[in-house]
């Protein structure tokens, strides 16, 4: 599918009719309840769904029944399961007072009916939540006219402004006590999209739609973008072309102190850009360059141009500068990284090579830039490959970790043997049990890691709740530091013990620490924390798919006996698994069963 960010209602349509009626894709069901006609967001949230490779099946219930659908076990939702359950209300509906009788309202009568909306939303979470643990997404709301008191509404000391802003606040705080629970902020959509060009009332009189061709496309994909979030679409690194993408003119022309950046003038559109780029690299988006040029000329412009430009040369982890194609340089960047091509961005001002990356690198995101360079700060800001649904430490630090990388690999290159580059390592290994504040990133890791991944089951933060807080289960994960520092937590393994034998539900482990013998220390440490606690077999299975292939044979490897096709058997009467004798130190720290 064409890699755009600009696509009108027309080319939804269109598009939905060229998508196949059961597209290949990670099965992913949606409830959707509303309070006004919202039907026709549904081409836009199926092209968006499929375009990130999940197989969607969307249920739109029927107009403003949510009490009356959720609360009936009879009903249909409580025939079916759902993995997201999106709650659209608007202000028209829930909350006509504000609209239409403000000025009869008093401050008090007002925080009453404020808590009144709040609380049925919090209802209507535990009603979609009554039989399962879907993801929930709720709208704050959004005032569709002019202030009752316009121009001088934000002078009074009770303001219908604030009267909305105090709700918005209100829905959110609320939201944020629950896992798996997300807020699409109608106003923001609206303020973006322009309140003239978001609402369409003859719609609205005529079919109570109240929304617009681009309002409805705006509504559908940032729906899509928070579903994208909540199952870790996220993209790890932005491959950046210099000459025309990230300062103006070819620096091979017109030399360093000719190319076009800085705070003022027409260099603004690139110095923005890169301020743009620089946020995402402190939220842990890797940066990487990939250019046709002289390397000495690059550095030139970062070191005579450095008050010109928000990015140092060392923001950049990885740097491919030369005349090698730039399919071959972002092949070389993810091995480096250690991480899959469909975890990188490619942006490139030339058309050329966005089609020569398309073809030799289909699963590298290459997006359309825009035409101006004016436009490329709020381009990147559009992007949805970049939202989190949490930024965890590990994100925070995923800059140093990957720069650490290269200190690895080069220590690696200089080692006699494989031996002696783990013993150069200084590794020390911490496995933790049941570790409730890690929760967040073991969730993240079960939705992005795909390579080392024996099962590639998908999990929420609820699930490793559930399963942290049933004796039946033990969750395990570890972290590892090096003489390089500290490469955060790395790994998971989750086991299901039933009558003294323990089944592997899911066994992952970060690529970036791949082929250092952890996964082998791990199962060791585990197994004899298993066997001390009346465990006597500890069984595995692999479940191949397209992208774990690295791991058929890992059970093999760590000691366990093939049983049957992908099943395999650790039995833990016999002599253990050997721990590898480079590891400097390993430690278990337990938490027990709340």
């Amino acid at each position: 599918m064409h890699q755009t960010i600009k696509n009108t209602y027309k080319e939804y349509l269109e598009l939905a009719r060229q998508i196949d009626k059961t597209p290949q894709g990670a099965p992913l069901s949606l409830a959707v309840f509303h309070s006004c006609t919202l039907e026709p967001i549904e081409p836009v949230v199926r092209v968006e769904l499929v375009s990130e490779g999940f197989a969607p099946a969307i249920k739109f219930f029927g107009y403003n029944i949510f009490e009356q659908e959720l609360l009936n076990p009879a009903g249909e939702y409580g025939k079916g399961t759902y993995d997201v359950v999106f709650l659209f209300a608007t202000l028209q509906e829930f909350f006509p007072e504000l609209i239409r009788d403000f000025h009869n309202i008093t401050p008090l009568e007002l925080e009453k009916k404020t808590k009144e909306v709040v609380g049925r939303m919090e209802q209507l979470i535990a009603a979609a939540r009554r039989t399962s643990q879907p993801r929930i997404i709720l709208t704050t709301f959004d005032h569709p006219g002019r202030w009752y008191y316009g121009i001088l509404d934000g002078q009074r000391e009770h303001s219908q402004k604030e009267a909305l802003a105090h709700l918005n606040r209100s829905i959110a705080t609320m939201a944020s006590r629950y896992k798996e629970v997300y807020v699409l902020d109608a106003q923001d959509i609206a303020s973006r999209v322009g309140k003239k060009h978001f609402y369409d009332w003859n719609l609205y009189y005529h079919s109570s739609l109240p929304f617009s061709s681009e309002g409805l496309v705006e509504i559908g994909k940032e729906l899509s973008r928070i579903i994208f979030a909540a199952y870790g679409k996220t993209k790890k690194c932005i491959v950046l072309d210099l000459d025309n993408t990230l300062w103006g003119g070819v620096v091979g022309v017109e030399g360093a102190d000719r190319v076009i950046v800085g705070p003022t003038g027409s260099g603004r559109a690139y110095y923005d850009f890169q301020l743009q780029l620089k946020q995402l690299s402190s939220k842990g988006i890797v940066l990487a360059i990939a250019s046709k040029n002289n390397p000495e000329d690059v550095k030139e412009v970062f070191s005579k141009r450095k008050d010109d430009m928000p990015l140092v040369l060392e923001d950049f982890v990885i740097t491919k500068i030369g005349w090698d194609t730039k399919p071959q340089s972002i092949q070389e960047i993810a091995q480096e990284l250690d991480i899959g091509l469909e975890a990188l961005v490619f942006l490139d001002d030339s058309p050329v090579e966005r089609e020569l990356m398309r073809e030799q690198a289909p699963e590298v995101y290459t997006p359309e830039l825009p035409e101006g360079a004016g436009e490329y700060a709020a381009f990147l800001q559009e992007l949805h490959v970049f939202e989190k649904n949490i930024y965890s430490q590990e994100d925070l630090k995923k800059v140093r970790i990957y720069q650490d990388q290269g200190k690895r690999a080069s220590l690696k290159q200089e080692a006699a043997s494989l031996e002696d580059f783990w013993k150069g390592l200084d590794m020390h290994l911490t496995i933790f049990v049941n570790e409730k504040t890690q929760i967040p990133r073991l969730a993240q890791m079960t939705q992005k890691t795909n390579q080392f991944n024996l099962t590639t089951r998908r999990y929420s933060e609820t699930d490793i709740t559930r399963f942290m807080e049933d004796s039946k289960w033990q969750v395990f994960s570890w972290s590892v530091q090096d003489k390089f520092g500290d490469n955060g937590i790395v790994g998971l393994l989750i086991v299901e013990i039933q009558d003294k034998k323990a089944s592997v539900d899911i066994f992952l482990q970060s690529c970036r620490v791949i082929g250092r013998t952890i996964e082998q220390a791990v199962v060791s440490k585990v197994a004899l924390y298993l066997q001390e606690r009346g465990v006597m077999l500890i069984t595995g299975e692999y479940i191949p798919t397209a992208k774990n292939a690295v791991v058929k044979d890992l059970y093999s490897h760590v000691g366990f006996a093939k049983e049957a096709e992908n099943a395999y058997v650790l039995n833990l009467a016999g002599t253990l698994p050997a721990i590898p004798p480079w590891f400097s130190s390993i430690e278990m720290k337990v938490q027990t069963h709340s």
